[in-house]
This record gives structure tokens, C-alpha cells and sequence, in this order.
């Protein structure tokens, strides 16, 4: 039964007079963006989205009216859209549903087709050059040397998006402003670097309509046919728009010194035509997004939270002891716990959750036990491993390895790192990504689920990936999974991992991995390869003994014991701890 009421708190972001529904996770404040794989159209999947809410109001995106989706492994602003629903929260990571992706909900201003977001530097071509799944279908990042995805900064409620091109830095900022008539109007502010060479923005396409250029007060606009209207200003002499046969509209921006523009849209009507080019003329002044970013910034949560353990069970040789999060927050944030880490000491650590969230949890080591849980990160594309290393924060999310970097010292995250984009992403709502490890010499190791009941499309499905200690590289060591849970780093250079049954895995099971092998999923992306060419597990597991198991750790504490220098194997379908009995001969 859902239901409605309205809920109000002090909170920065979270202002009087939020309706809620009863869905958590519709009013979850997720803060000004979220990242989601979102159709921005019929055909048309923003597969890394991070869509961005541009008007003002309490609550984060889900409550917001005004909102762009910009794609970051093409690097293109898939679309611009409004309406009170955001979204159509059809996902398992919210509503629960199977085969099912998000996709946006109200009235689209403009739209930009599955392909690069700028032309290849130096040239006029847009030609998509990205990996062709089976399905014919690109997937994955452009090659560097085209574009590159750096990550988002926010200030306050501001996200500002961190591309190259052509290994030219850009920043960007989507923005939201009205005419006198009350018509809304998006804002794009770009800063570009100085560049060698001419670059060319793809800005909007409407299939079947050739946008017509005009002069109003002084400043270039082009029109479609169904009103749609961009204007740009700033920018060096020769700085514009160029439309084409094929409904493109893009803008030229040549060779030079680093230049601010803003590029302005709305559907408008021919007689407000001069109130959209004064529009322009009194939001000309460039936006320095640089130092906008090294400015002064208020904390978006700033409350923290406190708990206290809970003891489970009877007393025994050990003792189970919970950690409890703090489920009622002010935030209305839905705590799926996913991957954590502890900092060292061992009394602080970061956790993620399966909504996009990283929370720290000091006191852990306390007497009396009282824990605090501080929301310092937000948004992101459903996190589900996390590793703390040197001090810093890494998560892996479906569409990258991010690492959380505070700038000011506050607290929070305010640069949301690209350490490595390399995942390839498809809309397939099983596709999770999973754990966060590193070896002796720095590398990190995650696995990425298969289609679950559908053929692969890209070699990284049903995969064990190892990233480079830089983030530079990605590489696959081991295939064949359907849905693995994580990655044990052994010493001696080997890996575990676990896989749930199901289709090509009859029971779940524990692999004991080499590189290069093939794990037994014949429905991943492979080539040619039988039953012959499978590994067999190191064990089978009943579904009555472990219906799904999780990540296996080694137990490197002298505090367990005589499970010291043992092997463990954490359960996620029944929460035991089950010591494996591993031998080699």
C-alpha cells in the first residue's frame, strides 16, 4: 500500500515539505545527480548515465522538475527532459524488477543519438569507433586519444563534469534559467583548454527536421521545426553553430586560447523569439567553472548518526556482534549495505551501499560501543565494492572505479575520480559489479556479472578483471562466470572466486582461479569454446547448505583462534561463515 505524507528536517538539501510516497526508494535524497543506466529515448540508452537535476528545491534529484542525462562513456548530454516524475524507477536496484532499466519520464526538450559527444579532434567525424558487441552494438569508452572521462566535482548543489578531448581538458556545468514569460531555459557552461586543433560539439538532434540559423539581437540561434531553439555566446571569432541535412545541430569551435561559451535551449514560440535573445545577452557573462570548483562550498549532510551493537545469537566460542546502521536517517537514505573497508587502526571504516551512498562509521573500537555513521558520498552507479588503500577511497560501481577525493577538507566528497573507466556496460539489469581487492604489487581486482539469462555482449561479462595500480589498464584474467560475488587474493598470486547456480552453473560453487581459464558459463562471451574446455570448481555447494555464496577471505588475525591462517567463505544467502577446508595435492 504506498502512501503519502510530508516529512521535514534542517538538514542542508532537505528543506520543509518534501512529499514522500512510501518507496524508498523514490524518496531517498540522493543528492543533485545519480548515475543509472537510463533511456533517453526509444533506441537510445544512456548505458553510464548521470543524470543531473537543474532546478531548485529540497529533496535531490527524485523530487526535482528539470533535469539532463549526460552519458560519460560517449561523452554527449544524451538528452534534456521535465516532469514531476524523473524517472520510471523500473530497475531490481529500486522497484526490484527483472529485465528491466530505467527510463525517463516527461517531456523531452532535445536529445543527442548513441554516438560521440564531440567529433574526432581535428576533423568533422563522428563516426562511433567503440567496441561492437555481438549484438552489433557499441559499448564502452572512446579511445583516449578521442575522450576521456576524468569525473564530477560538486559545490553545493553544482555538478560539474571533468572530460578531455583530444587530451584537451573540459569542464562543464549544466544550468537552469527562465525567460520573463516564466519558459525555462537549459544552460550549458562549458571552459575549454587551449587547443591545437578545431573541436566540434555534437548539441542536438530532432530525426527528419534541418535546424535553420538566425540573427536574434545580435546573437546566432538555430530553430526546428518543433520549436526546439539553441543559442550560444562566448567563445573566440569563429566560435559556431553548423546544422545539417540529417537534423544534427553542432557547434564549431576553432583552434586557440581556453574559452568559456554557454549554449542555451528551449522550445519557443515565434513571438518570444526577442525575449530568448535577451535572454542571452543578460546571461552572457562567462562562468569561470575552474574556480568555481576551488570555491568556498557548503557540506550537503551535514548530520551524522549514531548507533550501538547488537549481539545475535547465544554465547559461544565467538561472538557475532552488528554494526547497525542507522536505517532511520535524515536523509531517507535506503541502507543496502555493500562493500567496506577499515582504515587503519581498525576503529573507522567506509562503507558503501547498493543505492549509490559511502558512509563512514567511526567508533568501532569505543568503550562503551557507540558508533557514528557520516554520509560523505552520494549518487553513484549502485557501488558494491570498496577498498581503502593509503588512506584513500576506491568503489567499484557498475560504470567505473571511483576514487572519493575531498578537496577542502570538510569531510565530504566533492571530486568523484574516474580512476579507471574501462567497464563495459550494457542495460542488462543483472550486470553487477562486484568487490574491490588488491594484490601485493598494487593491482585491483573486481569480477562482473553475466547477462544472467541471456547471452553475453561484451568480453568483460561473467569476468574476473585485474586494473593497474594507475588505473591506466584493465585486463581479463578469468571468464566464464554467471554471477560472481567478489574475489579472494591469494598469496601465492591465485584467486578465489564464488558463482551462484543457474543455466550453465548447476550448483553455486568455488573456483579456485588461474589465469586464462574458462569457468563454465558457455552462455558468456566466448568464441568456439565446449564443455571440454571447462574448469570444474574446487567445491559444489547445496543450496541447503549455501544458497549463495559470497566473497572468501583468508583470516590473517591471531584473534580468531585456532581459525587462524584459515580460509573463510562469507554466505550472502544465509549469512554463516563457513570455514573452507581447502588442500592441495
Amino acid at each position: 500500500l504506498a502512501i503519502a505524507a510530508a516529512f521535514s528536517i534542517s538538514a542542508i538539501g532537505q528543506a520543509n515539505d518534501v512529499e514522500l510516497t512510501g518507496r524508498p526508494y523514490i524518496d531517498m535524497n540522493y543528492g543533485p545527480y545519480l548515475s543509472a543506466s537510463i533511456e533517453a529515448a526509444p533506441g537510445n540508452i544512456a548505458y553510464k548515465g548521470i543524470a543531473i537535476r537543474l532546478d531548485d528545491g529540497p529533496g535531490g534529484i527524485s523530487k526535482g522538475s528539470e533535469f539532463v542525462v549526460f552519458e560519460t562513456d560517449t561523452l554527449r548530454m544524451a538528452a534534456a527532459w521535465s516532469g514531476d516524475g524523473f524517472i520510471d524507477w523500473r530497475s531490481i536496484v529500486y522497484d526490484g524488477s527483472h529485465g528491466t532499466h530505467p527510463k525517463l519520464v516527461g517531456e523531452r526538450l532535445f536529445t543527442n543519438p548513441v554516438a560521440p559527444g564531440w567529433a574526432r579532434p581535428g576533423t568533422d567525424q563522428f563516426e562511433d569507433p567503440r567496441l561492437r558487441g555481438l549484438d552489433n552494438k557499441p559499448y564502452g569508452p572512446l579511445p583516449r586519444d578521442w575522450g576521456q572521462w576524468r569525473g564530477l566535482f560538486l559545490h553545493n548543489d553544482r555538478v560539474i563534469l571533468y572530460y578531455k578531448i583530444g587530451g584537451v581538458r573540459v569542464f562543464e556545468s549544466p544550468s537552469l534559467t527562465k525567460l520573463l514569460s516564466g519558459q525555462k531555459v537549459v544552460i550549458r557552461n562549458i571552459n575549454i583548454a587551449k587547443r591545437d586543433t578545431d573541436l566540434v560539439l555534437q548539441v542536438a538532434h530532432v530525426a527528419g527536421s534541418e535546424p535553420k540559423l538566425r540573427t536574434v539581437d545580435h546573437q546566432q540561434i538555430a530553430v526546428y521545426d518543433n520549436k526546439l531553439t539553441v543559442g550560444v555566446v562566448g567563445g573566440t571569432e569563429g566560435t559556431k553553430l553548423e546544422p545539417t541535412a540529417e537534423g544534427h545541430l553542432r557547434l564549431r569551435i576553432p583552434r586557440g586560447e581556453p574559452v568559456t561559451l554557454k549554449l542555451f535551449s528551449s522550445r519557443i514560440k515565434e513571438g518570444f523569439m526577442g525575449m530568448f535573445g535577451s535572454m542571452m545577452i543578460q546571461n552572457s557573462k562567462p562562468e569561470n567553472l575552474v574556480a568555481l570548483v576551488q570555491s568556498d562550498r557548503e557540506r550537503r549532510w551535514p548530520e551524522s548518526m549514531k548507533t550501538k551493537p547488537r549481539r545475535m545469537g547465544k554465547p559461544g566460542a565467538f561472538v557475532t556482534e552488528v554494526i547497525t546502521a542507522p536505517d532511520k536517517n535524515p536523509y531517507r537514505s535506503w541502507m543496502r549495505l555493500g562493500g567496506f573497508d577499515f582504515f587503519e587502526g581498525g576503529d573507522r571504516a567506509a562503507v558503501c551501499t547498493w543505492m549509490g551512498d559511502v558512509w563512514l562509521v567511526d567508533g568501532i573500537n569505543s568503550k562503551p560501543q557507540e558508533f557514528t555513521w557520516t554520509r560523505i558520498a552520494t549518487g553513484m552507479f549502485q557501488p558494491l565494492g570498496l577498498k581503502i588503500v593509503e588512506g584513500k577511497i576506491f568503489v567499484t560501481c557498475r560504470d567505473q572505479i571511483t576514487q572519493l577525493v575531498d578537496t577542502n577538507d570538510d569531510g565530504e566528497t566533492d571530486y568523484y575520480r574516474a580512476f579507471n573507466h574501462d567497464a563495459q556496460v550494457t542495460e542488462h539489469f543483472h550486470e553487477f559489479a562486484m568487490g574491490l581487492q588488491t594484490d601485493a604489487h598494487g593491482n585491483f581486482y573486481y569480477t562482473k556479472a553475466a547477462r544472467h539469462a541471456k547471452t553475453a555482449l561484451v568480453p568483460q561479462h561473467g569476468t574476473l578483471l585485474r586494473v593497474s595500480p594507475d588505473g591506466k589498464t584493465t585486463e581479463i584474467i578469468a571468464s566464464g562466470f554467471r554471477a560472481p560475488n567478489g574475489v579472494c587474493v591469494n598469496p601465492d598470486g591465485t584467486f578465489y572466486v564464488s558463482d551462484q547456480e543457474g543455466h550453465w552453473t548447476p550448483k553455486n560453487e568455488i573456483n579456485l582461479i588461474e589465469k586464462g581459464k574458462f569457468y563454465g558459463n558457455l552462455m558468456g562471451y566466448h568464441r568456439g569454446l565446449t564443455e571440454a574446455d571447462i574448469t570444474s570448481p574446487m567445491v559444489w555447494m547445496h543450496n541447503d547448505f549455501d544458497r549463495s555464496p559470497a566473497e572468501q577471505l583468508w583470516v590473517n588475525s591471531d584473534k580468531w583462534g585456532g581459525l587462524g591462517s584459515q580460509l573463510i567463505n562469507l554466505s550472502y544467502g544465509t549469512g554463516y561463515v563457513y570455514v573452507v577446508m581447502e588442500e592441495k595435492v
